[in-house]
Parts: C-alpha cells; structure tokens; sequence
C-alpha cells in the first residue's frame, strides 16, 4: 500500500510488491501494454479498483486477501492473471478507466476479464465477472467467476425459462444488482424493462401479489436512477432528475430516508450545488437525536469542499468534547482532516482512533494512518 503513494504524488501509480499475487507494476502507457500481454499470452486480467487510503472494506481486502503473503484462499485463484491495481477516484487513474472504457459500481470491486485481441481497450474485453466489497465469501465468489461460470448467464437463463409474472420480476431485479456491480449499466436497464413488463401482466395476479410487484417495480424506478445513472454513468443530472420523479410519486417514506437524502445529496454536490446538498444530508444524517457523524464526515471528505469539510470538522469537534473515547468519531475527524491537507493533525486522529478501537475497526484506522503518515513522509522529502 505504502508504495502506492510515490506515485500516485507523480501522478502514476506503482505496485508494492506482495509476497502472496504477483502485481503488474505500470505507469502511463504501461497499462495498456500488460492488457496487450494478456491477449497474447491468454491470460486473464485481474483489474482491482481501490482507493486504500480511505475505503473500508479496501483496507479489509488488502489485509485479509490480497495483500497477504498468508493468504491461501485468494491467491491460488488468481496465480497466472495479470494483476493490474488502479485508484478508481483519484488522477490519473480515474481517467485511465475512463479512456479503458471500464466502468464499476464502488471501491473496491475485482473485475476479472478475457482480453483476446492486442490492443484493443480492457473494457472491450470479455468481462468474466466482478467481486465487489470484501464479503466473507470473497473466494468462494471468485472462483466460480475464474472457472467461467458467468452468473450473469445464469441469471438471464433463469429469467428466459421462467414464465411466473412475479418471480420473473424478481429475477430480473436481482439480474440488474448484478450487472450494476459488474458497472454493466445497459445490462442492467434490460434488466429493469422486465420488471415493467412483468408489472403489466399484473392483472393475473392477486391483490397480495399485485402488492409485492408494486414494491418490486418502485424498486427498479429507484436502481435507475440511484444505482444506475448515480453510481455506473456517474450522470448526476439525470440522476437527480430520476430521483426527484421518483420522490414525487412515491414520496420519502417509500424508502430509507438516509438512503434517498445520502444519494440526493451527492447528486447535487457533484452538479456544484453545495448548500443543496449541505442540506440534504444533514437533514437525513444530522437530525437531533439521529446524528450520524460518521456519514457527514464521509460525505464531506469524498466532495472534498471547504464549505462541507469545515461543517464537518465542527460537529465532530463538538461531538468529540462531549465523548473524547469514540474511536470512529476521532478517526472520522482524521478523514476530515487529512481531506483539508492537515495532515498532521489528521496522523494524531488516527492514532487515536487506533488506540481506541479493536478488530476490523482496527484494521481499517490502521490502514488509513499508514497512509497519512506515508504522505508526511512524501511531503518531507519533497
């Protein structure tokens, strides 16, 4: 993880070397030369999109799975791929995926390709499948992915020889969640067509089962816009359109108010409306009671924003003078900080937080104090 930062200071990204998967290290066009390799070779591509220095379940996979050495669940799956590592948010390697024409739901998510022609894009490639998060299964998902099994086929396979009207739909709901952590968003807008059609032939069905394809078919409306357009195309002003259609017919109540404040709420700070969006979230997340400084601190360290970075860095201060021993409230303020380039203040948040807190939370301070502290470093000999 540590020798990431180097580079990504460069404005490329180099592999720390891992005893455990044997990474491809690439700079600038290098890229493109290992998918050129794969083809010729036949090997499989190995893309994971990270952001190690400040998301979770990145820290957590890299731990448990993919960097280290001890690991004997991952690594055997993935001897023989072209390992390639990219920060999926961050210059430059948010434009590489663009120009690679590879697209994904969140960080971090494996995808696993079949390149088969030189010099053509990865995201032309032949997608095998994808691991999104860190779930206890990690292996178990991966393996069937790099024996070929393609769940996506079975899914459609499922779909085209099921003639229930109400389990057809939920099919293809579970068909789109799929294809939307693969970041396949046509994929997965077929998919939702299906819920539409199956909401047509609802007539055939009775008034619990009408009921249950109306929550399903609400549900479709809100993965396009929410999951879809927000999340994959990253088109936030379509996404925001779709959420406030959505919000008109069916109202917040219809859905966790966190969970339609949060995405309304990025929505407007990536289209510059920052007082929108301030509002937004801290009416979902910051209600008397209710507050959840974890989600403000996140959500102004990801846009980045004085405006919303000074807010946060208030409440948590607040927060912090009346519970001094909350662990994720001092390394929440880490994240704040490190985002306003205080970074050492940010390394005394982390080493708090690590202080304070034990397993998977501990892992995951760790990780993000490593870096911090990697980039005083990088600052020094700068």
């Amino acid at each position: 993880m540590r020798s990431i930062l180097a580079a990504v200071l460069l404005l490329a990204i180099a592999l720390p070397a891992r005893a455990a998967i044997e990474w491809h290290e690439w700079r600038d066009t290098g890229f493109q030369a290992a998918v050129d390799q794969a083809a010729r070779e036949k090997r499989l591509v190995a893309l994971v999109v990270t952001q190690p220095d400040w998301c979770p379940p990145c820290i957590r996979l890299n731990a448990k799975w993919l960097q280290n050495p001890e690991d004997r669940e991952v690594s055997p799956l993935l001897a023989g791929a072209m390992m390639l590592e990219v920060l999926g948010y961050d210059p430059p390697g948010a434009a590489l995926l663009e120009r690679q024409g590879v697209r994904f739901q969140g960080t971090p998510s494996l995808l696993v390709f079949r390149p088969s022609v030189p010099g053509r894009r990865l995201g032309d490639a032949e997608l095998l499948g994808s691991v999104v998060g860190a779930p206890a299964d990690y292996a178990e998902r991966l393996s069937v992915i790099v024996r070929g099994q393609d769940p996506v086929a079975g899914f459609e396979a499922k779909l085209r020889s099921e003639r229930r009207t109400l389990e057809r739909a939920r099919l293809a709901l579970e068909l789109a969640d799929l294809c939307v952590s693969r970041g396949d968003a046509n994929g997965a807008i077929a998919a939702l067509r299906e819920v539409r059609e199956a909401k047509r032939a609802a007539s055939s069905l009775g008034p619990e089962e009408r009921e249950e394809l109306e929550l399903l078919a609400t549900d479709a409306e809100w993965k396009r816009a929410a999951s879809i357009e927000l999340r994959v195309n990253k088109d936030h002003a379509t996404a925001l359109q779709g959420i406030d259609a959505w919000l008109s017919r069916h109202g917040r109540e219809a859905r966790d108010p966190q969970d339609v404040g949060y995405a309304r709420a990025w929505a407007l700070a990536q289209l510059g409306r920052i007082e929108e969006a301030q509002e937004e979230l801290l009416g979902a997340f910051a209600r008397p009671g209710e507050e959840d400084l974890s989600t403000v601190g996140y959500f102004a360290m990801r846009v980045g924003h004085p405006v919303l970075l000074a807010d946060a860095e208030a409440r948590l201060r607040t927060a912090l003078a009346g519970s001094p021993d909350d662990a994720d409230l001092h390394g929440t303020l880490g994240r704040v900080l490190r985002a306003e380039g205080r970074r050492a203040q940010a390394v005394e948040s982390f080493e708090r937080a690590v202080e304070l807190s034990e397993g998977d939370d501990r892992v995951v301070w760790q990780g993000q104090l490593d870096w911090c502290r990697d980039e005083l470093a990088a600052e020094g000999r700068g």
